[in-house]
């Protein structure tokens, strides 16, 4: 006897699979094709981030990749943050990172901010990062703030707050 059910789980879970893929291959790449990554995308620490961004050490983009109501409950705060999905990365205008010394895209853990980096690449900006331990939470870890409904902090809390971080950070956790 059949159970209709049955064939329709098997289904979803094949389709999650396929779906998945391309995910988990990112996961597995051989020692190889990550060191290939690595020479091709910077691999940038939150402090060093933070400190070029606050001491106006070259044009340093933070793209946030997530979607709109991942944006509003927390983000990285900044006058060069700007938000655009990775679906519409593509086709988005890349002005903004045309003269930039320095731009990580950026999610929660980073597997949507890995793929906005190799989109950037693909369409010619090339100097593009990813945070060391990945995403948000690698920012988060490190001790610095995000603004955002989740906190209720605005940007500008979240930089002065930032700025005060970054200023008692002893000199040897960032790189000259």
């Amino acid at each position: 006897m059949r159970v209709p059910w049955v064939s329709a789980l098997a289904a979803t879970l094949a389709g999650a699979v396929l779906f998945a893929l391309p995910g988990i291959r990112e996961q597995f790449r051989s020692p190889g094709q990550k060191e290939a990554w690595r020479r091709d995308c910077y691999v940038v620490k939150p402090e060093e981030a933070a400190r070029r961004i606050l001491q106006g050490q070259g044009k340093v983009v933070l793209l946030d990749v997530r979607e709109k109501e991942e944006y509003d409950e927390f983000h990285i705060p900044g006058p060069l943050c700007l938000r655009i999905t990775l679906r519409d990365l593509p086709t988005a205008d890349l002005t903004p990172f045309q003269d930039a010394d320095l731009v990580i895209p950026y999610c929660l853990k980073d597997l949507r901010g890995f793929e906005g980096a190799k989109i950037l690449r693909q369409r010619g900006i090339l100097n593009v990062g990813v945070f060391e331990k990945f995403g948000i939470y690698s920012w988060e870890n490190a001790g610095f703030p995000t603004a955002g409904t989740a906190n209720g902090k605005s940007d500008e809390q979240a930089m002065q707050e930032l700025r005060e971080k970054v200023a008692a950070l002893p000199a040897s956790s960032i790189a000259p």
